[in-house]
């Protein structure tokens, strides 16, 4: 008849006891919001309206040569690409046309293109003529990422 020596404890059951503390450990930490998993980020105080403030201003100007966005105080000219048409001002334009305003334009803002499922014929075009004219630009996507 084997015996179990007494004050022996299975390694099983140590691993079992080391697992349920660390759960217990884990549950309490995601609890008082460490790591950024709590139920909020504010100091628990109650004080304050739930209001926001930030800091970026955006404004949108139409001038009468020129469409331009003002974003954090830097100015672009919009250039769509669809296609292979090049959308500025809100009208269709060949890349002649379209550089030729660019250059001539009194303001040398960047030009910010925007790609709306453009071809890459058209789109290598438009920033081969904008590098050989010197003209500054940015490429963004249709939803805005650059």
């Amino acid at each position: 008849m084997k015996r179990k020596a007494r004050g022996s404890v299975s390694i099983a059951t140590i691993l079992l006891i080391a697992v349920i503390a660390i759960a217990i450990i884990a549950i309490i930490l995601l609890l008082l919001g460490f790591g950024g998993l709590g139920f909020g980020g504010g100091k628990g105080d109650g004080e304050g309206d739930g209001s926001v403030m930030a800091d970026a201003t955006v404004e949108t100007t139409t001038l009468p040569e020129e469409t331009t966005i003002a974003t954090n105080e830097i100015v672009y000219t919009e250039v769509t690409i669809s296609e292979n048409s090049y959308i500025y001002q809100n009208r269709e334009i060949s890349l002649d046309d379209l550089i030729a305003e660019l250059v001539s334009a009194e303001e040398k803002t960047p030009v910010k293109i925007t790609d709306d499922n453009a071809s890459q014929k058209a789109y290598t075009q438009l920033i081969n003529a904008l590098k050989e004219n010197n003209i500054r630009y940015i490429e963004v996507t249709a939803n805005g990422n650059e």
